[in-house]
């Protein structure tokens, strides 16, 4: 017999959830729950997990989620408030209010994959029509 390595969760179904989802959701838990404990290291991970490439590199997540956590930080010492207690449309009006904290629909299009791949596709459609366009006869 083989040893597991078991999960990590406060209960079956937290456990159940690392299984799902891995350590994002062990990171989303402490995000909500336990603010005051956050770390750069934790920064670093939760984005590698839950962002894409395109929105770490061309649309800096990590300087807005960094500054988002900051004000949560700051509020929590200030309140004793932790996110989850917030609610989700006052932590986005809270991201919205920090400088570069608005998301562009350019955004919302280049890193959001169904939009992406959409926009890649209509590219290879355009692209194929002018290439198979130029070697037809002259008559065609």
């Amino acid at each position: 017999m083989w040893p597991a390595d078991l999960p990590r969760g406060a209960n079956a179904e937290e456990a159940k959830e690392v299984v799902l989802c891995g350590d994002l959701f062990l990171l989303s838990k402490k995000l909500e729950n336990d603010i005051e404990h956050w770390t750069e290291e934790d920064t670093r991970r939760f984005l590698r997990l839950s962002s894409n490439w395109r929105a770490r590199t061309f649309f800096g997540a990590r300087k807005r989620f960094t500054a988002g956590v900051d004000e949560l930080k700051r509020i929590h010492q200030e309140t004793g408030s932790e996110p989850r207690d917030l609610g989700l449309s006052r932590i986005e009006n809270i991201r919205e209010s920090l400088k570069g904290g608005y998301v562009t629909l350019l955004e919302i299009i280049v890193v959001r994959q169904p939009f992406f791949n959409s926009i890649v596709g209509l590219i290879l459609i355009i692209f194929a029509v002018c290439y198979i366009g130029n070697d037809m006869p002259a008559g065609f």
